[in-house]
């Protein structure tokens, strides 16, 4: 697979992109009472672009989307909402979920992106505050002003469930809260006749890849008929937790605070969330463990991850004693299913922080089951956060093969 596409070719993408959205057209459907409160709580404006504000807007982020210009891709404004939604907590309780939906400033029949964020440290940073910087105002209003709906789902933790904590890493919850805002959009729709065509495009990169591949895989084997999906596009998810988990446990990584931060925060939502009810030091040495304990998902741990951790939780992982946390990995990888849908799969080989493992074993494994519409591209030598303008291009260019 080729690195980065020279600047002519990246400009080309966006313009098949453009001309391929823009060339959907229908009939609106009027909107229909039934079952329309059943996922949809309740909804607010934040927002409304014209398309000189979008283009303005995002002008501002131009780096991100790797220097193309905005004005090549802007074709519409937007209007903004904050969606409130009814969906499950990891303990099958009720709870109400938030978040973005940008809807295009456009006539006729629309397709659906659905982008599941990556990992935030923030309330500021949930898609649903639309706050400047963001995932939802920059990457959620390029798609918009291409001519997609968007879903941006906040997932458990953020938002309007802000009260409990985040489930990270949680596939399940990641995925039923995801599907849960895709019905209430559907709801919304109707009420406000917009013209949403049932065509369903899946991105998400980090955190978001693994959700991504997790809602995928709840609609194929659950709901295959709900939607039409169209294509998904993952990037650099840790799909392979349990291979990932042992990698770092025994081999030197990074170091790098960010990323232990994260492993850190998959231990301890795992404790929490199966039961297992361990104390920290259990997991961590000290002086990191009293860290972690005042200072959460701030505090800074800058060693190999596995010269933190204490002996007794990585032998238990890399000799298979540790039976309850090794099936808790088991059960939130996300991997081992052909996909039924065209499916990229999009990871730097040199990113620290979510190892290209993870893509690769996927891949792999899809492979293996007998999945022959998976596409691995290896961006060579890119990190976890240079890669992100590759993701969104190489998007493009996948989406825009499959309108």
């Amino acid at each position: 697979m080729r690195p980065t596409s020279p600047a002519s070719l990246v400009r080309l993408l966006w313009i098949v992109w453009i001309v391929a959205v823009s060339s959907c057209s229908q009939t609106d459907t009027p909107p229909t009472p039934a079952d329309q409160d059943k996922y949809l709580v309740g909804s607010t404006q934040l927002a409304q672009l014209t398309k000189d504000q979008t283009l303005a807007q995002l002008t501002q982020s131009a780096a991100l989307f790797g220097g193309v210009s905005p004005s090549l891709f802007v074709q519409n404004g937007c209007t903004v909402y904050r969606l409130t939604y009814r969906t499950k907590n990891v303990d099958g309780s009720d709870v109400t979920a938030s978040g973005a939906l940008l809807v295009p400033i456009k006539t006729g029949p629309l397709p659906l992106m659905s982008i599941q964020h990556g990992t935030i440290f923030t309330e500021q940073e949930a898609p649903s505050n639309y706050a400047p910087g963001t995932e939802s105002y920059t990457v959620g209003t390029l798609a918009a002003a291409l001519g997609y709906i968007v879903a941006y789902p906040d997932y458990l933790g953020y938002g309007e469930s802000k009260q409990i904590p985040h489930p990270y890493e949680h596939s399940k919850t990641l995925a039923s809260a995801s599907y849960d805002m895709l019905q209430a959009v559907r709801e919304f729709c109707k009420q406000k006749s917009i013209s949403w065509n049932n065509n369903l495009y899946l991105s998400g990169y980090s955190q978001g890849g693994g959700a991504t591949m997790s809602l995928q895989q709840k609609i194929e084997s659950e709901t295959p008929m709900a939607f039409t999906l169209k294509a998904v596009s993952c990037g650099a998810g840790a799909y392979d937790k349990t291979n990932f988990t042992k990698f770092l446990l025994g081999n030197p990584s990074s170091g790098l605070p960010l990323a232990n931060s994260q492993y850190i925060w998959v231990m301890q939502t795992y404790n929490r969330i199966y039961g297992f009810n361990r104390p920290l030091t259990f997991y961590l040495k000290e002086p990191y463990a009293g860290r972690v304990q005042s200072q959460g998902t701030s505090a800074v741990v800058d060693v190999s991850l596995n010269l933190a951790l204490t002996d007794e939780f990585r032998n238990g992982i890399l000799n298979g004693t540790d039976t309850d946390y090794l099936k808790a990995l088991k059960e939130n990888d996300t991997y081992n299913f052909v996909p039924k849908t065209p499916t990229l799969l999009i990871h730097g080989t040199d990113d620290q922080q979510v190892y290209f493992l993870n893509s690769q074993n996927a891949y792999d494994a899809m492979k293996k089951l007998g999945a022959t519409n998976v596409q691995l591209v290896p961006i060579v030598g890119k990190t976890h956060p240079s890669t992100i303008p590759d993701y969104l291009l190489r998007t493009v260019q996948f989406f825009s093969t499959l309108q």
